[in-house]
């Protein structure tokens, strides 16, 4: 992210300014053209001996290296993908000298560098350059460890890669023995975070700025990479069982059907896994579980759920109620063993759990290529569909039983496992950004029993936690209840809205805008029926809430028609209501921030913090942000589409969590 810095002439400085230009303008001379040429001529030659002359000295030498860079890249990659780390330890070594040659080559142009608009694009360069060899040389640390874990391997493992045993186990034994390099190469990566952060861009309109907006866009991408990477790999030998058996829970979280972490738990499965190797893989409908404590079992039910569900007792599939994903892991994890328990089952230890969502499995089958079972054919854009399909209807054409209609979810998980496993070196980074891509826009959450990396991952913001924040806060939580699996057809969008009223006080309007995109389809979409929980900063005063749609505008009434309470440390409103078929809801709530936020605007900052409900796919968000007074610089992840004086605002999505920053 870039900060961007706002200026502005005062009154008074632009009418000084024309004042003197119309003095000057009206003041009598007599023009000598004889010395205005003679002075034009060699004020020329000066310009061109001492800024543009080393300014070409400057330019071809920077293409020479900016040439090798590209060449030594593309080698970079070829011998990445065939696991040549030697060869690409060495490439590296080469784009790092040549970077620090470019830095050395701008010296010559030192005498252009300082007159504008060259100035500021050239230091910017500077820094992102010096960030840019700090995080190769992190880089580079890191090729060390992966060249020790190849040592010792035949060729054959080597070649097999990831599908070998050996080589598994070798790269697990190897990050263990580094863990103290592994630690420093993230702070490295730290330190070349905070320098991209703090590389200065104000007012960066002039030459270069797409170029360099958008290389700080790349690196700031491969820091975000590498920054999720690191965590993972520093846990990978306690995750992967290294030297000890793990066992994690696996859900698999139907988005089709919204529930608070992701989406309705409707399967679940048992994975073991020793020294990287996936030992067995057990898969199950929950229901299959769940019934087995009816009658057992009473733990009342969340009151919306019991009233808006007409469900009155709680078991595993509707256990991640709370949108705090460790919140709700521990209550799956209370259930599942109190089900176990009443099943007759024996006690199963567990190491974590993985809960994951239709889109990520999608996304891996557009890596691992298209699966058949059953006689379906299994692409990344059909999976969600054909599966509901199957599980739901088609299962009884296959011989199949209600308790087994959903065994097909083992059978596809365990064909992706081997697949992935047989990739080519080359697509392995595939499969990487794969992952990376569904940690962030959160179809993926891990908890981990086991503290130390738990608490790591918190601080990826790997975890799904609901984040303690400073400032203004936004989180809608949709809970679909008794509404089949409409939720594939809803377009939802969200419009934020901020003004300072005549007491200084914030005053924010929140307006979500839920489009139903289809017609009652029997046993898979009919009206959408939602209990929404919107979460706002503790503190916060609820003034009014509406409902609109194809009848009018009805006012909800606060603390009945809008239930308001506090949890996880934020102030929330929820409320139940319907979308039918091809029509459109809107639900507008209006309220006060509280002091603690009114008095960090008044000492001249603004946060706020948006996150994104696990599961959701890029609800569209829009933001209009108005001040008492002028923004002097503004922290995004991307460039408004409004930024007059005193107001900003921004279309975007939220495909993941967005944070935004304004200075006074």
């Amino acid at each position: 992210m870039i900060w961007f810095k706002k200026k502005r002439l005062s009154l008074g400085t632009v009418i000084s300014n024309m004042e003197e230009s119309a003095e000057q303008f009206l003041r009598p001379k007599r023009f000598n053209w004889k010395m205005f040429l003679t002075v034009s001529l060699l004020a020329v030659l000066v310009l061109f001996l001492i800024f543009f002359i080393p300014a070409l000295i400057s330019g071809g030498l920077i293409a020479s290296h900016a040439f090798k860079i590209a060449k030594n890249g593309q080698n970079l990659a070829a011998v990445a993908g065939e696991n040549d780390w030697r060869q690409a330890k060495d490439d590296l070594g080469k784009i790092k000298n040549d970077l620090q040659g470019i830095g050395y080559d701008l010296n010559f142009a030192v005498p252009i560098s300082l007159v504008p608009p060259f100035n500021k694009p050239v230091k910017t360069m500077r820094q992102m350059i010096d960030a840019t060899v700090d995080l190769i040389s992190s880089y580079d640390e890191a090729l060390t460890v992966v060249i020790a874990a190849n040592q010792g391997l035949s060729q054959e493992d080597l070649a097999a890669g990831l599908s070998s045993a050996n080589y598994r186990k070798n790269i697990l034994k190897a990050i263990g023995d580094n863990q103290d390099k592994i630690f420093r190469i993230q702070q490295d990566i730290n330190d070349s975070k905070t320098k991209l952060e703090n590389i200065p861009t104000n007012d960066l309109s002039g030459i270069f700025q797409s170029q360099i907006v958008f290389l700080n866009d790349i690196l700031t991408q491969a820091v975000a990479n590498t920054d999720t990477a690191l965590p993972i790999m520093a846990n990978l030998p306690r995750i992967m069982g290294y030297q000890k058996e793990r066992n994690y829970l696996l859900l698999f979280q139907n988005n089709m059907e919204m529930r608070p972490t992701g989406g309705f738990i409707g399967s679940y499965g048992l994975v073991k896994i020793k020294d990287g190797e996936i030992k067995s893989v057990f898969t199950d409908d929950v229901y299959n579980l769940d019934r087995l404590s009816e009658g057992k079992m009473k733990v009342l039910a969340p009151e919306p759920m019991l009233k808006y569900n007409n469900q009155k007792y709680w078991y595993l599939r509707d256990a991640n109620w709370s949108p705090d994903w460790p919140a709700s892991a521990k209550q799956i994890l209370w259930f599942f063993n109190a089900e176990r328990k009443n099943a007759g089952l024996p006690v199963q230890k567990l190491d974590g759990i993985i809960a994951i969502t239709p889109e990520f499995i999608a996304n891996l089958i557009g890596v691992v290529g298209d699966l058949e079972a059953r006689g379906v054919v299994f692409n990344e854009k059909n999976f969600a569909m054909e599966l509901e399909q199957f599980v739901e209807f088609d299962y009884v054409s296959h011989g199949l039983k209600e308790t087994e209609r959903k065994s097909i979810i083992g059978t596809l998980t365990g064909m992706i496992i081997q697949k992935a496993y047989d990739l080519p070196a080359k697509d392995k980074l595939k499969l990487w950004l794969a992952f990376k891509e569904n940690i962030d826009q959160k179809n993926i959450l891990v908890y981990l029993v086991d503290l130390e990396s738990q608490e790591y991952f918190d601080q990826k913001n790997w975890s799904g936690q609901v984040k303690r924040f400073e400032g203004d806060y936004i989180m809608v939580v949709d809970s679909n209840l008794a509404a089949l699996k409409t939720d594939s057809i809803m377009k939802k969008s969200l419009a934020y809205r901020l003004r300072v009223d005549d007491k200084g006080d914030l005053i924010a309007t929140l307006t979500l805008t839920y489009g139903h995109q289809s017609k009652v389809i029997p046993g898979l979409i009919s009206r959408y029926r939602d209990y929404v929980r919107v979460y706002v900063p503790e503190g916060t005063w609820f003034l009014r809430a509406s409902l609109t749609d194809v009848n009018g505008t009805k006012n909800l009434e606060i603390l009945k028609d809008l239930a308001i309470g506090n949890e996880l440390g934020k102030r929330y409103g929820a409320t139940f209501f319907t979308v039918e078929p091809g029509k459109a809801t809107a639900l507008s709530l209006e309220y006060r921030l509280p002091e603690s936020i009114k008095k960090q605007y008044q000492d001249g900052v603004y946060k706020l913090l948006v996150q994104k409900q696990p599961g959701t796919i890029r609800h569209n968000f829009g933001i209009d942000l108005g001040f008492g007074k002028y923004i002097s610089a503004y922290h995004a992840d991307s460039l408004p589409s409004t930024n007059k004086g005193k107001n900003l605002g921004w279309q975007t999505d939220l495909s993941a969590d967005r944070e935004f920053q304004i200075k006074f």
